[in-house]
């Protein structure tokens, strides 16, 4: 059996006949284009599919034994057919992964965010713990000073309640009692 007509083609792109390949891309680019947009593809995919479609020619059918036995058209559309769908195949594969692998990274923000709580919740609860635990080493009127100053009385309610002699004399108290607590809390907390 003879070969094709449309040898000349196939013949064109081996020895590179710049004026036969612009006449393939004349008369078959835009069917593949259209094809491509048709099918989830845009231009640049089209142009893309076709460029590697004449390539798989070239490297597949630059033979001296090849024969065409079909017109040239039909064997660069069917080309670039299984091209595209392959590369659908591929992006739909791609996007299956990578939604996959997001959703595992959205599960490990939630676990690390779970984490993240339960370390914060224990590290406050540690910093409570050492608050009281150094609050108890304060002397009871240091203590009771501070309890009343935390509950907004002034000066002259908790001297008159600690039997103290002015405010001016509670406020000294309170500085010493919170320079204290605060001694005790860096020397046993913050290591």
């Amino acid at each position: 059996m003879g070969s094709h007509p449309d040898q000349k083609y196939v013949e064109a792109l081996c020895r590179g006949d710049n004026r036969l390949i612009e006449e393939i891309y004349r008369k078959h680019a835009p069917e593949v284009r259209q094809w491509v947009c048709n099918n989830n593809g845009s231009p640049a995919d089209a142009q893309d599919v076709f460029q590697r479609g004449l390539m798989a020619i070239l490297i597949q059918y630059c033979r001296p034994d090849f024969r065409l036995t079909r017109p040239f058209g039909a064997l660069l559309f069917a080309i670039c057919q299984n091209l595209h769908r392959k590369g659908l195949r591929r992006n739909k594969q791609e996007e299956h992964l990578r939604n996959e692998v997001e959703m595992e990274y959205k599960d490990a923000e939630g676990v690390k965010s779970l984490l993240e709580e339960a370390e914060e919740a224990a590290e406050k609860s540690a910093l409570q713990a050492c608050l009281e635990k150094t609050f108890a080493q304060l002397t009871p009127l240091c203590q009771q000073a501070l309890r009343l100053n935390a509950e907004s009385l002034s000066g002259e309610a908790i001297a008159e309640q600690l039997g103290m002699s002015n405010r001016n004399a509670v406020y000294a108290r309170l500085h010493d009692c919170r320079n204290r607590w605060s001694q005790l809390f860096h020397q046993q907390c913050q290591r």
